[in-house]
C-alpha cells in the first residue's frame, strides 16, 4: 500500500528526467548547428555578406533607399519628388500586430517625372536592383503639354529583417 503511491511518484520523476535529458540533447544539437552556421557565415567573402545585407537589410534605411532610387532615376533622366514612407509616421508601439513573419514591410511612395520610355527603363532597373522591392501601384498623369514630361505616382513595398 505504501509502496505503490511512492513508486508512482518515483516513476513520474524518472519520466520527467528522461524528458529533460532529451531536451538537453536537442539543445546541444541546436547549438552545434548554430556554431556550424556561424562558421560558414564567417567564411563567406565580405562582398557576399554586403550583397546579402542589401537584399534584406537589418533595418529600414529610408535615406539610403531614396538615394538609391534617385541615383537610378538620374541615369535615365527621371526626376524623383515627394518621397515618403507613410507608415513611418505611426508610433510603432501603438500598432497592434500579429505579423509572425521573420521580416517587416513598409510602403514607400514617390512621384517621378520624365518620359514614358525613360520611366519604364527606370522601373526595369529598379527590378534588377538587389534590394527587395515590390511595385504595388503606378499612376500616370500627363503634364498637359503634348510630348511633354509625364508624372508617375509610385507606391512600392520594401522589406527588412526583424
Amino acid at each position: 500500500m505504501f509502496i505503490d503511491p511512492q513508486y508512482a511518484i518515483v516513476r513520474g520523476l524518472m519520466d520527467q528526467r528522461a524528458e529533460y535529458k532529451a531536451a538537453v540533447a536537442d539543445m546541444e544539437a541546436i547549438q552545434e548547428r548554430r556554431n556550424a552556421l556561424e562558421t560558414q557565415f564567417a567564411d563567406l567573402p565580405q562582398e557576399s555578406v554586403d550583397r546579402l545585407a542589401k537584399v534584406l537589410p537589418q533595418k529600414l534605411n529610408t535615406v539610403k533607399l531614396a538615394a538609391d532610387l534617385d541615383a537610378i532615376a538620374s541615369r535615365f533622366g527621371v526626376s524623383i519628388r515627394d518621397f515618403s514612407v507613410p507608415d513611418m509616421n505611426v508610433d510603432a508601439s501603438s500598432k497592434v500586430t500579429t505579423n509572425t513573419k521573420p521580416y517587416n514591410t513598409s510602403t514607400v511612395s514617390f512621384s517621378a517625372i520624365g518620359s514614358y520610355a525613360n520611366f519604364t527603363a527606370f522601373i526595369k532597373e529598379v527590378e534588377k536592383s538587389l534590394q527587395l522591392i515590390d511595385v504595388k501601384t503606378i499612376n500616370m498623369k500627363s503634364g498637359g503639354q503634348e510630348g511633354g514630361p509625364l508624372q508617375f505616382n509610385v507606391n512600392l513595398h520594401t522589406y527588412w529583417v526583424k
